[in-house]
C-alpha cells in the first residue's frame, strides 16, 4: 500500500488522468562549460581536481535524456522503503550501483556537516572575491548563479582558488543539480572543498548522491510537481543496467572505468515523451522478474563494496534518507525474504505539491549509523 496516496502521481492513474512527463533538470551546458574550464586550467590545479577522484564527472553524463522512460519509474517510486514498486515486488538503486554507474567511491565519512549561513557566505566571498554587495546580485535562497563561478574564477587567483571554484561548480552542476531558477549552484557545497580541496577523497560522495536522488525521486513522485533534480545520469544508466527491454543499443565495451560510458541515451521530449510515456507504462506494468538483469555488475558484488549490504540511513547534508539493503536482496544473490522494519523517523511531511517535502530525522544519527557499519 502507498502511504499519502492522495498525494501520490499514481492517485491520477488510477483516476484515469495523467500528469505528463515532469521537466528533468541535466545541466548538458554546464558539463561543456565545466569540460572546457578543466582543459584550461593551470597544471597544478588540474592535479588538485583529479586527486578527489570526482574530476571525470563532467566527461561521462549525458547530454540527451529519454524523459519518458526516467518519468515512468518516477510514478512507481515508494519513498519509505526508497524502492520502485514492480509487478514482481521491489528494486532500487544501490550504492555499488553508484560507484560501478558513475566511478566514484562509496567508503568515507558522510557529506552531512551543516554550515551556518554566515560562514557559508564568507567562503564565497572568498573564492569569488567579491564584496557582499557584490554578491547580492548573484545570490538567492542559498545559492549562487552558476555562471558567475567561472565569470570570477576562470583564469584569475591562485591555483587553489581556481581549483576549489571548478569543484564547487561542478558539485552543484553534477551531482546535486536543482531546480532553481537561472541555473544556480547551492553556496553550502563549497563547504566541503573551501580550504582543503585534499580532504574531498576521505568523503563518500556515493552515498551522499544516492540520499540526494532518492530525495528528489520522492519529490518528484508528488503528483503536483512539474520537475525533477538529482543526478539523472545516474538513475538513467541505472535503468539500461537492469531492464534491457529499455536499452537504446547494445552496451560499449567498458573494461573499466564508469559504467555509465556504456550507453548513449537518445533524446526524447515534448510530444514523442508523451507518447512513450504511456506505452512504457504498460510495459512496466507486464514486467516479470525474468527481464531483469539482477547481477549486471557481477556476482557477490558486496565483497568489493561492502557498504552496499548496509541498512540505515544515509545523508547529503539535512537530507536524510533510508537505504535499506534487505529490500532487494535479489540483487546481491540472495534469494529474498521479508526484509526487517525500518525505524520510521519522528517526522514525515509529503504534500502533493512537493512545496516543504520533509524527512525529519538528524543528520548526525545518519552518520553515527554509517561509521557503526563495519
Amino acid at each position: 500500500m502507498i502511504s499519502s496516496f492522495n498525494g501520490h502521481v499514481a492517485l491520477m492513474t488510477w483516476l484515469n488522468q495523467s500528469r505528463g512527463c515532469i521537466k528533468l533538470q541535466n545541466r548538458a551546458a554546464s558539463r561543456q562549460s565545466l569540460i572546457t574550464w578543466k582543459n584550461e586550467l593551470p597544471h597544478v590545479a588540474k592535479e588538485k581536481i583529479i586527486a578527489t577522484g570526482l574530476s571525470h564527472l563532467p566527461d561521462i553524463m549525458y547530454p540527451h535524456l529519454e524523459t519518458g522512460l526516467i518519468c515512468a519509474f518516477v510514478e512507481r517510486w515508494q519513498p519509505n522503503t526508497n524502492t520502485f514498486h514492480m509487478p514482481f515486488r521491489e528494486i532500487t538503486i544501490m550504492l555499488h550501483d553508484v560507484q560501478r554507474i558513475l566511478g566514484i567511491k562509496v567508503d568515507g565519512n558522510t557529506v552531512s556537516t551543516i554550515p551556518k549561513w554566515d560562514i557559508v557566505k564568507k567562503e564565497c566571498l572568498g573564492v569569488l572575491g567579491v564584496t557582499e554587495e557584490e554578491l547580492a546580485s548573484y545570490w538567492k535562497s542559498g545559492a549562487v548563479v552558476e555562471s558567475f563561478i567561472p565569470e570570477r574564477c576562470k583564469g584569475k587567483f591562485d591555483t587553489d582558488t581556481q581549483a576549489t571554484a571548478w569543484m564547487w561548480n561542478m558539485l552543484g552542476a553534477m551531482l546535486f543539480v536543482d531546480k532553481s531558477g537561472g541555473g544556480r549552484v547551492h553556496a553550502q557545497l563549497l563547504h566541503e572543498v573551501y580550504n582543503r580541496i585534499e580532504g574531498v577523497r576521505e568523503k563518500s560522495w556515493a552515498s551522499a548522491t544516492l540520499a540526494y536522488l532518492y530525495r528528489q525521486l520522492g519529490i518528484a513522485r508528488r503528483r503536483g510537481v512539474k520537475q525533477m533534480e538529482g543526478c539523472m545520469t545516474l538513475l538513467q544508466a541505472w535503468i539500461y543496467e537492469y531492464f534491457p527491454i529499455f536499452q537504446p543499443h547494445s552496451p560499449y565495451n567498458v573494461e573499466s572505468g564508469p559504467r555509465a560510458t556504456a550507453w548513449t541515451p537518445p533524446s526524447s521530449t515534448g510530444s514523442e515523451a508523451e507518447v512513450r510515456l504511456s506505452w512504457l507504462r504498460r510495459q512496466l506494468d507486464n514486467l516479470s522478474a525474468d527481464e531483469v538483469t539482477w547481477q549486471p555488475f557481477g556476482k557477490a558484488v558486496h565483497q568489493s563494496v561492502p557498504k552496499t549490504i548496509y541498512t540505515g540511513w544515509i545523508a547529503f547534508r539535512d537530507i536524510v534518507e533510508p537505504y535499506v539493503s534487505g529490500s532487494v536482496l535479489r540483487k546481491l544473490g540472495y534469494v529474498q525474504t521479508v526484509p526487517r522494519s525500518i525505524v520510521k523517523p519522528p517526522i514525515v511531511f509529503r504534500p502533493w505539491s512537493g512545496e516543504g517535502y520533509k524527512v525529519g530525522l538528524s543528520s548526525v544519527t545518519a552518520a553515527n549509523s554509517w561509521d557503526r557499519f563495519p
